[in-house]
C-alpha cells in the first residue's frame, strides 16, 4: 500500500506545485483553467487537438487529460514525438523532451523557477521539475532546471504544431500583447528591453 501511495503522489506533482485537477479546467463546473478551445470530440470521445500551423485542416489528437492530474510525457505522440513517418513525424529532436514527464500546474501554487507558461496550450503551464520522483539525482533536477530556463526564455505560445510559429500567428501574438501590455502609467517590458 506505501508503493501505491507514493507512485500515486509521483502521478500527481510534488506537493510543492501539484498537477492541475479536471476539476479546475473550465471544463468542469467552477473550473477556470482554459480546456474547452482545446477540446473536441471524436468518435464520441474528448481529445485535446492542436491545427497544424502551417494547414488548419490538419489536427492532431492528444489524449483529453494529458499532463492533468497526473504526469505524462510525450513519448509515441505525434508531430512531436511520434514514430518519425510522415504520418507520425517526430518533430523534437531531443529524447529527452519526449521523454520527460510533465503536468500542468497552477503558476499561483509552484515555485517561479518551476513553472513553463503554456506554450503549446497557451493558458495551461506546466512543470518539469513537479514531476520528479522524491529519490531524483542531483542530474535529473538540473536538467529539468535547465530545461526550464530554456524554455522560460525563448517561450512563444503557440497554439498550433509546428516546428516554428507561423509568421501571421506570431504577429497575432504579439499584437494581443501588446494590448495587455500592462498600464500605460506602468507599461510591462518588451522583449527587445530584456
Amino acid at each position: 500500500q506505501k508503493a501505491a501511495d507514493k507512485d500515486s503522489a509521483i502521478q500527481a506533482g510534488d506537493t510543492m506545485c501539484p498537477c492541475l485537477t479536471a476539476e479546475q479546467l473550465d471544463s468542469s463546473k467552477g473550473g477556470y483553467f482554459p480546456e474547452k478551445i482545446y477540446e473536441e470530440k471524436v468518435n464520441g470521445k474528448k481529445v485535446k487537438f492542436l491545427p497544424e500551423c502551417n494547414d488548419p485542416s490538419k489536427e492532431w489528437k492528444f489524449p483529453k487529460d494529458l499532463g492533468i492530474g497526473k504526469c505524462d510525457n510525450m513519448d509515441t505522440l505525434p508531430p512531436f514525438c511520434g514514430s518519425g513517418t510522415q504520418t507520425s513525424p517526430k518533430r523534437w529532436t531531443s529524447d529527452w523532451m519526449c521523454q520527460a514527464k510533465f503536468c500542468h500546474v497552477d503558476p499561483d501554487n509552484c515555485p517561479d523557477d518551476w513553472v513553463i507558461s503554456g506554450n503549446l496550450f497557451p493558458g495551461l503551464a506546466f512543470s518539469y521539475r513537479t514531476c520528479l520522483p522524491d529519490d531524483a539525482s542531483d542530474a535529473q533536477k538540473s536538467r529539468a532546471m535547465h530545461e526550464t530556463g530554456i524554455l522560460r526564455k525563448y517561450h512563444r505560445a503557440y497554439h498550433c504544431a509546428a516546428d516554428e510559429t507561423d509568421p501571421n500567428l506570431q504577429k497575432a501574438a504579439d499584437k494581443d500583447s501588446a494590448i495587455q501590455a500592462g498600464d500605460t502609467m506602468c507599461p510591462c517590458l518588451t522583449a527587445e528591453q530584456l
